[in-house]
């Protein structure tokens, strides 16, 4: 019983212990995302849903980080997000007719983000600068949210799903500033993979951008 009883005390202590060497985040964010590249549409005559203006996107998460007692630290964000594109236009049909308008493309993505981090600490604050490169996996369709009016009244709208890319592979930075258990975060990230792989004919580069800002809360530490 005795023995027992030790080796559940010395197994407590080592969870305890190895516990308390992370630290947990939860995060809440929104922000701006875009596409850029030759592919992506600023404002065309033809119908390119992949555009370079930005839409109100949002992601919930957590992060994982290894304390440690030098300022390089190592860690893990993952994160669920819905991030929207918008790529406004105009052009006129085969009777003469002019529209305008704008197709909105939302991705749903289940994002891993493996980082390094530098850690300071200036009076009553804790900053973070963090550099990785995250795996955002497609959680499904892009969804094509479409409106346009012509010039005689006309409107027209419709509500469609898109194939897309299977995943997406960013390069990733962050600035986040603690103070005690509350925190905001800026980020920043650059897609790599181009989202009309494949296409034939036109300009078919077209890569991710999302610019995001965040509230955190340390719920271990």
């Amino acid at each position: 019983m005795k023995k027992i009883t030790i080796s559940i005390l010395l197994l407590t202590f080592f969870i305890s212990s190895y516990a308390q060497k992370w630290e947990i985040n939860a995060n809440l964010n929104s922000g701006i995302f875009h596409f850029a590249g030759e592919g992506a549409s600023i404002l065309s005559d033809l119908h390119n849903k992949y555009g370079s203006k930005g839409g109100l996107s949002y992601g919930i998460g957590l992060s994982l980080q290894r304390k440690n007692i030098h300022h390089l630290q190592y860690g893990l964000d993952v994160d669920i997000e819905s991030l929207q594109s918008r790529a406004p236009f105009n052009y006129q049909d085969l009777n003469n007719v002019s529209w305008t308008g704008r197709s909105l493309l939302r991705h749903n993505f289940f994002t891993l983000s493996p980082y390094l981090d530098y850690t300071i600490s200036i009076r009553s604050f804790s900053i973070y600068l963090k550099g990785g490169l995250g795996c955002a996996l497609n959680l499904g369709e892009a969804i094509e949210n479409y409106k346009s009016k012509s010039s005689d009244g006309q409107t027209a709208s419709y509500i469609n799903g898109h194939s897309t890319t299977a995943f997406d592979l960013r390069h990733s930075f962050q600035l986040v500033v603690f103070k005690k258990k509350l925190g905001m975060g800026f980020g920043y990230s650059t897609g790599i993979m181009d989202y009309k792989l494949g296409w034939k004919g036109g300009t078919n580069l077209v890569f991710s951008r999302y610019l995001k800002i965040g509230l955190h809360y340390r719920l271990s530490n």
